[in-house]
């Protein structure tokens, strides 16, 4: 068969629930042939997703340890930071203000496995030819905050040299949970690699982002969520990206707010485990799959997806949606809605109940 690259636009606007659910592998033809229950039986909600400190971007630059960046020599009178050339390593708890810049240098974080560390971007330019511009080596958790009125710069330039035992692969690496949030902006420019990777849990709730990356735009290992901000992503894989090869119960992705500007070579989100996508703007622009997850619950948000086949809008273990409107755009290729989602599922339903459906194992 000849393979015929259509583009297609779906749009989702919801105003009570609209959830895509996963099912056993047998294709059904209608929901009501199976044993049914509520169709999400986790729960996702900003209480159990962030916490207090993830949506406080404030810090006290009085009690603030300042770091001044620059070719011709790092400036901090701090003795729990080290510096050598262009690599500046912390190595205590506590809040850092960073600003200035690095044509070639890298900002590590390595402290105890008990400790909290806060980075202030106050306008910083950071490149890193070959590592991670901030690499995260060990804490108990890292907050990145974006200061107001700033706008931050970070990259790399040349494919990863290893430093260590840890496959440092992003502009932004942590082994560690991350967040980062505050109001302003931060650029990404991955030539090589991903934009931003945790090896854990990656939060974001708030800040205004441009990732340019070969890979993957942002990545948690164990969960992406956000709570709001402004992402425009443009990857050579997906701009959005959770997956635990270890436990088949993480690596999901969570949205609550913000909006999205997607173009994806490969997925626009992509969950291995759960996707669920609470509110917010979603415009996946370019991608092969818009989306893509274990089980797809969207219960708010808009959501309008170009792929390269109807087929390949959303796509999971048979899915199958319930209120809300989705509404393929008219681009003459004569597509009916319901192959706008993939493997088997159900069309879209009009009115506000809630959809029952099998049990999932």
């Amino acid at each position: 068969m000849s393979y015929k690259k259509v583009f297609a636009a779906l749009a989702i606007s919801v105003s009570l629930s609209c959830t895509l659910m996963a099912c056993s592998s047998d294709k059904t033809e209608s929901s009501t042939t199976e044993e049914s229950t509520e169709i999400s039986e986790e729960s996702f909600t900003d209480e159990e997703m962030f916490t207090d400190r993830d949506k406080d971007a404030s810090y006290e630059e009085s009690e603030s340890v300042p770091i001044t960046l620059s070719d011709n020599g790092v400036e901090c009178d701090s003795k729990n930071v080290e510096i050598s050339d262009s690599v500046v390593t912390i190595k205590a708890e506590g809040t850092y203000l960073l600003s200035g810049s690095l044509s070639n240098g890298q900002i590590v974080v390595d402290v105890e496995d008990t400790e909290k560390v806060q980075l202030v971007l106050q306008g910083v330019t950071v490149n890193c030819d070959t590592s991670g511009a901030i690499y995260i080596k060990q804490a108990d958790k890292v907050f990145i905050t974006l200061a107001e009125g700033t706008e931050n710069l970070l990259s790399n330039k040349e494919e990863f040299v290893a430093i260590d035992d840890n496959n440092i692969d992003a502009v932004i690496f942590s082994k560690e949970d991350l967040t980062l949030n505050g109001t302003r902006s931060l650029t990404i420019q991955a030539t090589y690699g991903h934009g931003i990777v945790s090896k854990d849990d990656l939060v974001l709730t708030g800040g205004n982002y441009q990732i340019t990356a070969e890979k993957h735009g942002l990545s948690g290992k164990d969960s992406v969520r956000i709570a709001d901000g402004s992402y425009n992503i443009t990857c050579g894989k997906d701009a959005i990206h959770g997956e635990n090869k270890d436990d088949e119960t993480l690596g999901f992705v969570y949205i609550s707010g913000g909006s999205f500007e997607i173009a994806a070579d490969d997925d626009g989100i992509h969950a291995a485990a759960n996707l669920v996508i609470d509110g917010g703007t979603v415009n996946i622009s370019k991608s092969y799959e818009g989306l893509e997850g274990r089980t797809i619950d969207i219960t708010d948000g808009e959501i309008i997806i170009q792929a390269e086949e109807m087929s390949s809008l959303i796509y999971g273990s048979g899915t199958g949606m319930g209120g809300g409107r989705m509404q393929p755009s008219q681009d003459g290729s004569g597509t009916p809605p319901e192959q706008g989602i993939k493997d088997g599922g159900t069309p879209p339903e009009q009115g506000n109940e809630k959809r029952k459906g099998p049990i999932r194992q």
